[in-house]
């Protein structure tokens, strides 16, 4: 398999990757039902998909759903346990946190946003933010909303792995109530930024939480809102809703209730 083909299916397995934390390995587990469409192309070699994504189940990744869609043919499936309590199989129906998946969806927003005139892109933050949270921004009144979305902005990623265990002993004490974009950024506040802005590139979690603060504030409701009218219904995504914004409107499906998919 050449390299780029290999990253390739590398980055589709990425978005159906689960980390639940456990010590049981998938191999001595009974498959989930494969959902395949025969190829239409004769003589082309069909990659062993299933074959790969049980060889990638381990300690640290316990569940992975599979979908490819090429000329040659199409395949869904999944390998790894949905549950580490009950040890149930993974099924490739199973509905996930999108988590940073998600940021796709709010770039394309805030895109949206600034062709329709209510955003500019290359305004600096400090713009947009009150003086209070600009002060605590490194640079704040040099960066553009631009450089927080392809993460050339330098700021400090509130999640850094690098830093203290205070920002994951405060989401496992809190998420069952409830934590908002502010609450995140305290772990960024006053915090030196990792270089000038425009200077270099690094993936920093803070750039998404700012941006959406700000669209949040353009727009005088939580975005997940607009986010919905502009994208989700419109590319027809049934299964795909905000937790913790969407979750209390009234005119939610019934079917969607039981379903968590962040964005």
């Amino acid at each position: 398999m050449s390299q780029l083909r290999y990253k390739t299916l590398i980055a589709f397995i990425m978005f159906g990757l689960s980390a639940c934390g456990s010590n049981t390995n998938q191999s001595t587990q009974p498959q989930p039902q494969q959902e395949t469409k025969p190829s239409q192309q004769q003589g082309v070699k069909q990659l062993d998909y299933q074959t790969l994504i049980n060889g990638l189940i381990s300690n640290e990744v316990h569940g992975i759903i599979l979908h490819v869609s090429a000329p040659s043919g199409t395949f869904t499936s999944s390998a790894g346990l949905a549950n580490l309590t009950t040890q149930e199989v993974l099924q490739p129906s199973a509905v996930y946190h999108l988590a940073s998946g998600g940021k796709v969806f709010t770039a394309l927003l805030a895109v949206q946003l600034h062709e329709e005139g209510l955003l500019d892109l290359d305004l600096t933050i400090d713009n947009w933010l009150s003086n209070e949270l600009a002060s605590q921004i490194q640079y704040s009144d040099q960066i553009t909303l631009r450089q927080l979305l392809n993460h050339s902005s330098g700021i400090y990623n509130y999640s850094d792995p690098l830093r203290e265990d205070a920002y994951v002993e405060f989401v496992m004490a809190n998420y069952k109530s409830g934590i908002s974009n502010e609450d995140l950024l305290q772990f960024a506040y006053g915090q030196s930024g990792y270089f000038k802005p425009g200077k270099g590139v690094k993936y920093s979690n803070s750039n998404y939480v700012l941006i959406g603060m700000i669209m949040d504030s353009v727009l005088g409701h939580p975005n997940a809102l607009a986010m919905r009218d502009k994208i989700i219904d419109r590319l027809a995504l049934s299964d795909t809703f905000s937790v913790g914004i969407e979750i209390k409107v009234h005119s939610l499906r019934p079917a969607m209730k039981n379903k968590r998919v962040d964005l």
